[in-house]
């Protein structure tokens, strides 16, 4: 009786293992898709070690992985670090070229004495009109031909036009190179986040993204720095050339990067696509299989269809309320920075007071910024978004009713503190809400309006100023608070719970650990 009962016991147990058995193969079978998982323990070993973790993988022939999961795979590493120095000096070189005339327009009203306030106030509509114009076109052009074409092309033309500003004798000459640098800048800014995203992993996409926005913070202390010593020294003309320096460094580190993976991949380039995410991970020192295969992307629309997939539910609401909050954003940020000076005077502020509250002001970004990006995860992008444009018209209110010198400081460094984490978050958001197909397109089409709204900002400005002071100031406050509504308006976003892939198609995207359900 006792054999027989072991007998049993023996076949019960042999049963389980063999169900146990099917039940590993099963899950083996499923591990390439069960990636992203496993990537913060595979993030920490060697080549070999996830060599023999990839085993499994290897053996099934029909897995497809999505970009998101293989790039999750491939981790974040030595790649990501210097693409995010290589786009983030592209920013700072973005928001040199279009902060430094800020600075200028005295030298110029002391050159040339003829010229009214509303026709200084030309020179940054002027450059806004063309960002304005050029910026769609850049982004159909990159969603076309390429990200890199686009991410070298837009720069090189930034270069020629800002180094041609510092050999012009007239008026007019210098704002057509401003309407060259402008068009070039729109195509610039549109790419440099598109790019940067596209190579980034899942989990550190959102805050690496935001911190692209702390270069564009260091270009505004240059400008400052720029303007306080170069200008006093060597004159306007070396202050033009010293606004373009970063440009030209960029231009040579920019040659050797890549194009995008995702772009490859939606017009069907899997092979190629295939070699750049094994590039990026050989740079990182990690492994991926060698059997590994793409999911396709949805086909990508031809020309002018990029327009119509954007015209067309469900992206038209998402494109018309992140246009709202671009135009919003833009026109109050570019009229408070280019009359701050003319605030500032009419509060009875020194010039010099004046550079140094500038150079606070760009302090106050920092702390903004790194408070931003450790809550955009958390809260979510249209929180995080919402709060900080209120923060900043709260600012700027009480800024309009400050007297003294440090009132005054302390209110225009709060509205920096808070405007750039709104900054970070809309660049942030508006290429997460586009599949990969029409992204710069929807990039290039909000920086169109990002452009009405500067280059409206200083006309609208100077009218303002006719009627009041604080006119321009409780109408930025309020344009804000209105674009603050907008951003809660916004559906349900990546990083509003969790993290989330990029999505593709019109589908929403997926749960990064839930990567077993990606088709």
């Amino acid at each position: 009786m006792a054999t027989i009962a072991s007998d049993e016991i023996s076949e019960e147990e042999n049963a389980e293992a063999d169900a146990d058995a099917k039940e590993e193969k099963g899950e083996r079978r499923g591990k390439v898709r069960d990636r992203v998982a496993l990537l913060p323990a595979a993030c920490g070993q060697s080549v070999s070690d996830q060599q023999s973790l990839s085993d499994g993988a290897e053996a099934d022939h029909g897995a497809l992985l999505t970009i998101d999961e293989v790039l999750d795979l491939a981790g974040c590493g030595k790649f990501q670090v210097r693409l995010h120095a290589i786009t983030g000096l592209g920013y700072m070189a973005d928001t040199a070229e279009l902060l430094f005339v800020t600075f200028l327009l005295p030298e110029f009203a002391t050159m040339w004495p003829e010229l009214s306030r509303p026709q200084l106030s030309l020179v940054p509509a002027l450059s806004a009109a063309g960002a304005l114009l050029a910026a769609p076109l850049w982004g159909l052009a990159s969603d076309l031909h390429g990200r890199r074409s686009v991410f070298l092309g837009s720069l090189c033309l930034v270069v020629v036009a800002g180094l041609a500003g510092a050999a012009v004798s007239s008026f007019i000459a210098f704002l057509v190179t401003r309407v060259l640098v402008g068009a070039g800048l729109g195509g610039a800014l549109t790419s440099t986040f598109v790019v940067f995203m596209e190579f980034c992993p899942t989990a550190q996409r959102g805050k690496g993204t935001m911190l692209l926005t702390l270069w564009g913070v260091l270009g505004v202390f240059y400008v400052g720095l720029c303007a306080r010593f170069v200008i006093p020294a060597f004159g306007w003309r070396a202050y033009c050339v010293s606004a373009a320096l970063p440009s030209c460094v960029l231009l040579l580190l920019r040659a050797p990067l890549p194009e995008s993976p995702r772009w490859l991949q939606s017009r069907g380039r899997s092979e190629e696509a295939m070699g750049v995410l094994r590039q990026v991970a050989s740079i990182n020192g990690t492994f991926l299989p060698v059997k590994l295969q793409l999911a396709p992307l949805p086909e990508a629309p031809r020309s002018v269809e990029s327009f119509r997939q954007l015209a067309r539910p469900p992206l038209l609401r998402t494109f018309l309320t992140l246009a709202v909050v671009w135009f919003g954003l833009s026109t109050a940020y570019a009229g408070f920075t280019f009359w701050l000076p003319s605030f500032l005077a009419a509060k009875s502020m020194s010039p010099l007071d004046t550079y140094e509250t500038y150079l606070l002001m760009c302090v106050a970004e920092v702390p903004g910024l790194f408070l931003a990006t450790a809550a955009i995860d958390r809260l979510g992008r249209r929180h995080v978004l919402a709060v900080s444009l209120l923060g900043c018209a709260g600012a700027l209110c009480a800024f309009s009713r400050a007297s003294s010198q440090l009132n005054l400081k302390l209110c225009t460094s709060a509205s920096y503190f808070f405007v750039v984490g709104a900054w970070a978050t809309v660049y942030t958001l508006t290429p997460e809400s586009f599949p990969t197909a029409v992204r710069a397109t929807a990039a290039g089409g909000t920086r169109l309006f990002a452009g009405l709204g500067t280059m409206l900002a200083a006309p609208l400005g100077s009218l303002l100023l006719g009627v009041s002071e604080n006119a321009p100031l409780f109408a930025y406050a309020g344009t804000l608070t209105l674009c603050a509504l907008c951003a809660l308006s916004l559906p349900a976003e990546t990083g509003e719970t969790r993290l989330k892939p990029l999505r593709e198609g019109g589908a929403r995207p997926v749960q990064a650990g839930a990567a077993a359900q990606v088709a």
